[in-house]
Parts: C-alpha cells; structure tokens; sequence
C-alpha cells in the first residue's frame, strides 16, 4: 500500500471509468469541540463505491476504513477516494482542476495521487506528522491516473492539512479552524485553498460595512458551497450532546448537498463528463471515537459503521479485509415508528 506503483489493470481502469472526471465534493471540520466531528460528500454524475476495512500490518502502522472507486471486489484498495483510521485520521480526496504534481521525487516513500489516502490511513495519525514528513522527505507525492486532485487530512486534535501541488510544486497548508488565521476547516474544489481564504475574508470585510447587504451564494460551484458552509457553520450554537454534535454536521451537508436529476443548474460537472454531478454519498467522520456515518442518494437514513468492531471483524476472518458497498439495498431506508421505538406503547395514552 503507498508504493506510488499502481497496479496497471488498476491505472487503466481508473483511467478508462473516469476520463476528465470532476468530483464536486465538500469537506468541512465543524466547530463543535469536544466532539471532533467532521464530515464530506461525494459529488458525481455516477459511480460505485465499497468501504474496505484492513487491518495494520504488512508495512501499515493503522487499521483503517477506506472508502474505494469502482465497486470491484478485486483489491482496489491502491486507489482510496476517502476514510478513517482507528486513531481518528482521515484522508479525503477530492477534484483541483489544473492541478500539477512533481513528476519525480526523492522521497523515501513516494506514493501516487491514486494511493496518497491509502498511505495516509494507513500510516498517519496527526496533521502535523503528515505535514513533516511532506516536507522532510519521507514521503512524496507524483501522478497517478487522477491527477487533477487535492487532498485534506483531518485529525483527533481538530487539525487539518491541505495538501495540494500547482506547476509541479507540492504546496501544504495547516488548517486549525480558526476562524481564518490559518483556515476555516472548510475543503472543496477549485480555485485554489488560497483563493477560498480570501473569499471568505473577503465576505467577512463586507459584513463589516454600513448597511451591508451580503447574500449567502446558492448554487452548487465549489466557491459558493465553501462560502455557504462558512455561513451556516457558524450559526450554529454549541452542541450539548453527541447526538447533536453529529446531526449539526448533518445539517450543514444538507446544505450542500446536490439533487439528483441532469437538469440540475449550477454543478461544476465538466464538460463531457455525462450525467452532471450530485451528491452519491455523505459521510460523518467521528475523529474521537473512530466511527463514521453515511447516507446515500437513494437513503437518507444514517447508517454506522464502528472502526474498532469492524476490524475485529477482520482480525476473526485471520486478517481478511472486509468489503461493504457504499450503496447497499438490504440497509433500511426508514424507521417503522410503532416497531422501532421502546416507546410506542404509551403513543395512545
């Protein structure tokens, strides 16, 4: 995992499944210490996914839940779009336009865009850690078949770090959620990180002028869901509960996330790509407790998958990773009230 050297059935299948893809994802920490909650959809105009939970070992340092293109249960796992580890790291990877990556490098490990993620989950618990080892030669990024891409790291402390590379420079940004100092914990798509920065700072000088009159951006391009969710995070009062903490994170993906249907406006779907973009699936990450939630397109309901259990799971089947689709039709799609509730008893009192 994370030698840079993409099995070639791989690289040709990405390449041919995904030609000029463009994925319209967003990605955002929420401000909502100490629950270390943060979230991200994934925006096509088609696709499939697994999750594939592998245990540490063989060279990974974590278990880990990877999020994975293609929905083969061949070992994809090279090519991890997303996921969490069991020590609350995740590695989310999503479209830059225009991106350009080192072509070489004299890292001692040099992992692909395509397996940046994977190498990630696998062998990173903090933002800082992975910042070092960017920067002190221990790791290395070069192309792989998706180039066109950027990542963001999030860890159980509450840091980020934004990794993205232009004219063949590989560029890093820490990201504490700060209210802008450094960053807002907010990721999507082009423009660059720098230029969302200073959008939002920008939106925030207007705010301060005499009978400032600022809209909130609706529509789905990457600089208008960056603004939205700075707006709408902010908004919101302390969680005093769990429970709340995720269904925050929930509502501000509601906020983002993008109807199906083609005669959708205002997606950043490329040109030529087919059907425009919507959101596929949308994940909660829990960085403290090493737990995820998702919903897809076709089910809104949260469904819950615990990292620690699942790799038990594993270490029962003598290391065998396990393999989920993202999309899956046995999983209920609504709660029966009167069935569900330990309540429903007293309903006709």
């Amino acid at each position: 995992l994370g030698s840079g050297k993409t099995m070639p059935a791989l690289r040709f299948f990405i390449a041919a499944a995904f030609p000029g893809l463009v994925w319209g994802c967003s990605n955002f920490a929420m401000n909502n210490d100490p629950y270390r909650i943060s979230a991200r959809t994934m925006d096509l105009g088609f696709g499939t996914f697994d999750m594939v939970v592998t245990a540490a070992g063989a060279g990974a340092r974590y278990g880990r839940v990877g999020f994975v293109a293609g929905g083969s249960r061949v070992a994809l796992e090279r090519f991890q779009t997303g996921g969490l580890n069991e020590v609350g790291m995740s590695c989310d990877q999503q479209t830059l336009l225009n991106a350009s990556y080192p072509t070489s490098s004299s890292a001692r490990l040099v992992t692909t865009t395509d397996a940046f993620c994977g190498a990630v989950l696998a062998n990173y618990s903090t933002a800082r850690e992975l910042e070092a080892a960017l920067k002190n030669g221990s790791l290395g990024i070069v192309p792989g078949a998706v180039r066109h891409t950027h990542f963001v790291a999030r860890d159980a402390t509450g840091e980020s770090l934004v990794i993205e590379a232009l004219e063949g420079r590989l560029l890093t940004y820490l990201d504490l959620n700060d209210d802008g100092l450094t960053g807002f914990g907010i990721f999507t798509n082009e423009p660059p990180f720098d230029y969302h920065l200073a959008n939002v700072r920008h939106f925030q000088w207007k705010e301060t002028l005499q009978g400032s009159a600022v809209a909130v951006p609706g529509a789905w391009y990457p600089d208008e869901r960056f603004l939205r969710i700075f707006v709408v995070k902010r908004g919101l009062e302390p969680p005093t509960s769990y429970k709340t903490a995720v269904q925050q994170a929930v509502a501000v993906i509601n906020t983002v996330t993008v109807p199906m249907g083609d005669a959708q406006l205002g997606t950043d779907s490329g040109v030529g790509e087919g059907r425009r973009d919507h959101t596929l699936y949308a994940v909660v990450y829990d960085h403290l407790n090493a737990k995820l939630y998702w919903r897809t397109d076709i089910n809104a309901n949260l469904q819950l998958l615990d990292i620690p259990t699942a790799l038990r799971r594993v270490a029962a089947a003598d290391g065998e990773p396990l393999v989920m689709p993202v999309i899956d039709d046995d999983l209920p799609w609504y709660n029966d009230v009167l069935a569900a509730s330990s309540r429903a008893d007293e309903y006709s009192r």
